[in-house]
């Protein structure tokens, strides 16, 4: 570092003595979250969101980087901007290359590192051996800077392109692709094509191939697009840095983007496109179990005493005390504690008249016995649950008993009912199919980890909520019991049988053995009968 001889300085770095002033300045060079939070202001940077990203790019050494970061969150701030800067501080002979999908995006990204070097006083202080003293001597625009360097070359230290653009008879020592696609590539494959074609002849402009490095930064789009052509060509050479908005339910970024603005953007998204853009990991509806859009949503009313239910167009259904819902509690324990464990699990559910389930609370952790039955008897005192239920196996019938013991100790009654294990979990979770297809499943938009859950389900890592809310069928009464839909599966199928023996001219046209005979528990004098019986109540 170099004693500080231009203007524009901060005057109490500038002031520093060499040795502090050049202990900053290589702190710069080392730790990306010091130089974008403490150099370049960028204030609003926390350690939870952006620690982990910095960390990564400072310390892993792979010379090709994908790093997939959500949208709203800085990855630009802090990767193409600080991360840029970083590298030029490091080595100002690098000749960079920042692109993007639209050249004016990248110019702007070049244009705030212009901004940081002619007018961020604390970085002139600390890296003034980097800035020029005279910027019309060099070349200094935002298409193209110029930094102080020794070497003589036809490249800029930092160089801009847009996705349709080109550039001849220019190398680059780094590459930085931010945000190459936009949602027009996705939605035409030539696009996406175009896109990867160009990609693949730009980094064949890298000075040595066997050494340079390149970055792409960015949000997926799609299941198959550029960020997936990148991890498959590069894999062996690659680093890959990927993060949704959500973990374990909870934002990684809760100063900017709480779970009830998650919830919003959700619900306007969609879930495919949430599951791109902000969770960074692409879901094929069609290997989905639970169609997530056959949810419906509630929220408390500003005192807490009611919930308000919505239908699909987002229009006041009904407001309904929580005083007369049917409320029932299913527990899903976890015998340990480890990291790789599954979580506890709690779901409160309240039944209307109506025969609609309001999903109160769903609750999934990894803690301690005792943590477990201290939020059973939070639940007990906020809604007074007509019971809870508690698989009768093995860890959890020992649950049950320690549950009954400490409602004992504080004079609380808690109804404690078995619940039976009934095959395999995937099974039992694909009961939920019913109540949702029906309309008659709310949930609260900013219930992140249950959304999640049921949106990954089979595939996600971890379905312990989406369980415990499936464990509530067992404890629900009347049109929501997996008997009723049992029974009305039972009425239709024998109604299209009855159907196809009394119109002959239906039997082709049906997908049903025509020699099929209709059960015997359900043979209903007439089918004006059925309508006027079975439908009827099905339609209350």
């Amino acid at each position: 570092m170099a004693d500080v001889d231009i203007p524009l300085v901060d005057q109490r770095v500038s002031e520093m003595p060499n040795d502090m002033r050049s202990d900053l300045a290589e702190m710069g060079k080392r730790d990306l979250m010091f130089l974008a939070k403490g150099v370049l202001g960028y204030k609003d940077m926390t350690i939870p969101c952006h620690g982990p990203l910095c960390s990564f790019i400072n310390g892993n050494d792979k010379r090709f980087k994908l790093i997939l970061h959500p949208r709203d969150t800085y990855k630009t701030s802090v990767v193409t901007i600080a991360g840029n800067i970083q590298k030029v501080i490091r080595n100002p002979e690098e000749r960079i290359l920042i692109a993007n999908e639209s050249a004016t995006n990248a110019e702007r990204f070049v244009g705030a590192i212009r901004s940081h070097a002619e007018s961020n006083r604390v970085f002139r202080a600390l890296y003034s051996d980097v800035i020029p003293k005279d910027f019309r001597k060099v070349t200094w625009n935002d298409s193209e800077l110029v930094f102080n360097r020794k070497g003589h070359y036809p490249e800029p230290t930092l160089d801009t392109i847009g996705m349709t653009g080109s550039v001849t008879s220019r190398h680059y020592t780094h590459m930085c692709f931010d945000d190459p696609i936009s949602e027009e590539a996705v939605k035409s494959e030539l696009v996406m094509r175009d896109v990867i074609n160009r990609m693949s002849a730009l980094t064949s402009l890298l000075v040595k191939p066997e050494t340079d490095t390149v970055w792409l930064v960015g949000t997926r789009w799609a299941l198959w697009d550029v960020y997936t052509w990148f991890e498959k060509v590069y894999k062996p050479l690659m680093a890959k840095f990927a993060r949704g908005i959500l973990e374990d339910g909870k934002s990684i970024f809760p100063e900017l983007l709480s779970e009830e603005m998650i919830g919003i953007k959700r619900t306007a998204m969609g879930e495919y496109k949430f599951s791109c853009l902000m969770m960074n990991n692409p879901r094929n509806s069609d290997v989905q179990d639970l169609n997530v859009a056959d949810l419906k949503f509630f929220r408390y009313t500003d005192d807490g005493k009611r919930v308000i239910l919505f239908d699909r167009d987002g229009n006041e259904h009904r407001k309904v005390a929580l005083d007369e819902l049917d409320v029932t509690v299913a527990v899903d324990p976890a015998p340990a504690e480890t990291i790789a464990s599954d979580r506890n699990a709690i779901s409160v559910v309240g039944v209307t008249k109506w025969n609609e389930a309001v999903v109160l609370e769903s609750w999934a952790t990894r803690c301690t016995p005792i943590d477990l039955i201290n939020k059973l008897f939070e639940i007990k005192g906020k809604y007074n649950p007509r019971a809870f239920g508690i698989e009768g196996v093995a860890y959890q019938k020992s649950l049950k008993f320690f549950v009954r013991q400490e409602a004992e100790r504080r004079g609380v009654y808690l109804r404690v009912v078995e619940l039976k294990a009934q095959g395999k979990k995937s099974l039992r979770i694909r009961g939920l199919q019913p109540l949702m297809a029906t309309g008659r499943l709310y949930v609260d938009p900013s219930a992140q980890l249950l959304r999640q859950e049921m949106a990954e389900f089979p595939l996600g890592e971890h379905d312990d909520a989406v369980d415990a809310l499936s464990m509530q069928l067992q404890m629900m009464r009347g049109q929501l019991s997996p008997e009723y839909f049992d029974k009305l599966k039972s009425e239709e199928r024998n109604l299209s049988i009855g159907f196809r023996k009394d119109n002959p001219e239906l039997r082709n046209a049906m997908d049903l053995d025509p020699d099929e005979e209709v059960d015997p528990d359900f043979l209903p004098a007439t089918w004006s009968e059925y309508f006027e019986g079975s439908h009827a109540a099905r339609n209350t």
